[in-house]
């Protein structure tokens, strides 16, 4: 872990001008959207897993009961 941490440390010695010409603006922004947008999209398919799976409990809990009521809304 060290090793991984310190070897940015060590090229910047060897070659300063490498990271004088880096551009941090646009990483600056590219790599929090990126997190945020990994963040929305995990959120969003998590809520949508868990709206299907109560709509599977709903059929299931319907479908016993009715008279085929849940298969004649599908049509």
């Amino acid at each position: 872990m060290v090793l991984v941490l310190a070897s940015p440390l060590a090229a910047q010695a060897r070659e300063s001008s490498m990271w004088e010409r880096f551009n941090w603006g646009i990483h600056s922004v590219t790599i929090p959207a990126v997190f945020l947008v990994g963040l929305i999209a995990g959120w969003w398919l998590r809520e949508r897993k868990a709206a299907e799976e109560r709509a599977r409990e709903e059929i299931a809990r319907t479908r016993p009961g009715s008279s085929g009521s849940a298969d004649s809304d599908k049509k």
